[in-house]
């Protein structure tokens, strides 16, 4: 017996056969899917240094203190003082001489004279030395207070030099750890990425090869029902002929009645 051109065995094991077809092509397209990845792939290639082209900003950087002036080194002996003494002294004799004249005999004009001489000289010493030092803290007070305000003022420059050295260190630092980072997270996320593809493409065929496994199984289960059905089939057919040959004393024959119908070949095992 035929349905159309379908046997009964085969319409009964189609779906179970096209499920085995489809799970093969799945399983094969998987395949060849997993094969043409590049899992050798260097997802950081590319990756640059963005420090290779930061610069020195110190490489500019001065010595403020370079060529400073020393105020002391212009500090001179006055002389002022012992000219003023000196020329006082010689002035005090000269008035002293005149004044006595020739009034005095010669040993008292004597005495007179180097007493006199004497107090000319002592007061000419401490006029020299109270103007000497006049001068001379006066020149060390204008010394002090030009090295005090060159001091000041290189410092000054050297604390202005380092604040605009620093900050321009600090934004090249954060511009260039900036670019790093976003660099970083770029790479990262497209090794994540292929990663992430490369796990898909293991459970997608994973999932075909247990899609595959299920439809040979049930295949095989299909054909082996069918191949016990069929033995059974045959034993019966068997045991009918047998029974009707041996009450009859003749060759088995079931009679016109029961003679097969004229069928198509057909698979007795569509499985």
């Amino acid at each position: 017996m035929a349905i159309g051109k379908q046997s009964p065995f085969k319409m009964f094991g189609f779906r179970r056969r096209q499920e085995q077809e489809d799970a093969t092509a799945d399983f094969q397209d998987q395949i060849k899917s997993y094969k043409n990845l590049n899992v050798g792939k260097n997802t950081y290639k590319g990756y640059k240094n963005v420090y290779e082209g930061a610069q020195n900003v110190y490489a500019d950087a001065k010595n403020v203190y370079e060529g400073m002036d020393n105020p002391f080194e212009e500090l001179k002996v006055d002389t002022t003082g012992a000219e003023l003494g000196g020329a006082q002294f010689a002035q005090s004799q000269a008035d002293t001489l005149a004044a006595l004249g020739g009034g005095v005999g010669g040993s008292g004009f004597g005495a007179l004279t180097s007493t006199m001489g004497r107090q000319a000289a002592q007061q000419a010493a401490a006029t020299q030395s109270n103007i000497a030092g006049q001068v001379n803290r006066n020149e060390m007070a204008r010394a002090t207070g030009a090295a005090n305000i060159q001091s000041a003022e290189r410092a000054g420059a050297a604390a202005q030099q380092q604040m605009i050295l620093g900050g321009e260190e600090r934004l090249q630092g954060l511009v260039l750890g900036g670019e790093d980072q976003a660099q970083q997270m770029r790479f990262a996320g497209a090794d994540q990425g292929f990663n992430r593809n490369i796990t898909k493409q293991q459970e997608l065929l994973g999932m075909a090869a247990g899609r595959k496994t299920a439809a040979d199984q049930a295949r095989a289960a299909n054909t082996q029902m069918w191949m016990g059905l069929a033995g059974d089939a045959i034993g019966a057919v068997g045991s009918i002929f047998a029974g009707a040959g041996t009450a009859g004393g003749g060759s088995p024959t079931l009679g016109p009645l029961m003679d097969p119908p004229s069928l198509p070949p057909v698979s007795l095992f569509p499985g």
